[in-house]
């Protein structure tokens, strides 16, 4: 059994994926008649990464993307894709998959609902009224962006989620009391 100082990087890498798989619970204990055996996963397959640690680590890391991470352009979320960006703009994985996509659309909308029921309008009303569990749909969340963009500035691009989120990510002018 190798020592940790003779453990290759690849070993060390291959080991702190297991141990994250393990993590989340992704591990299982198969009972014999007189054995236990613990599944572990294959972390790489063919020269790749198995592909469903990477789904988990993607799962993992948009978890954590934060509204300045899309202002950015480091995520950029789409109805059919996710694409994610390093600090260098260069691609470094694109999500496909339906679920984590709807996930993600679901967590946005939310966080923009939360942050325009918040929000006061140049005539003095909210852009949304706020919800006790901070759930809105998406065309309360578009029509309210809409509004939100158009009082705050032109805008020309055509990521209007990105447009607000860099708009709300501002520190607020004084907003008028109602």
């Amino acid at each position: 059994m190798n020592t940790e100082q003779e453990k290759t990087a690849l070993q060390k890498v291959e080991d702190t994926l297991k141990r994250f798989w393990m993590g989340q619970k992704k591990s299982r204990l198969i009972n014999a008649r007189h054995t236990e055996v613990l599944v572990e996963p294959k972390v790489f397959i063919g020269g790749s990464l198995n592909p469903e640690i990477s789904k988990l680590l993607i799962q993992e890391y948009l978890g954590k993307i934060s509204a300045e991470d899309i202002a950015k352009g480091r995520v950029i979320i789409t109805s059919d894709l996710i694409r994610i960006f390093n600090n260098d703009g260069t691609l470094v994985a694109e999500v496909r998959g339906k679920r984590i996509i709807d996930s993600m659309i679901n967590k946005i909308t939310n966080f923009l609902g939360k942050e325009l029921s918040a929000k006061v309008s140049k005539d003095g009303d909210k852009y949304l009224e706020p919800k006790l569990e901070d759930i809105y749909s998406f065309g309360e969340i578009k029509n309210a962006l809409i509004e939100f963009v158009a009082d705050m500035e032109k805008h020309d691009s055509k990521n209007l989620v990105r447009d607000a989120i860099t708009l709300l990510s501002r520190p607020a002018p004084t907003q008028p009391v109602r």
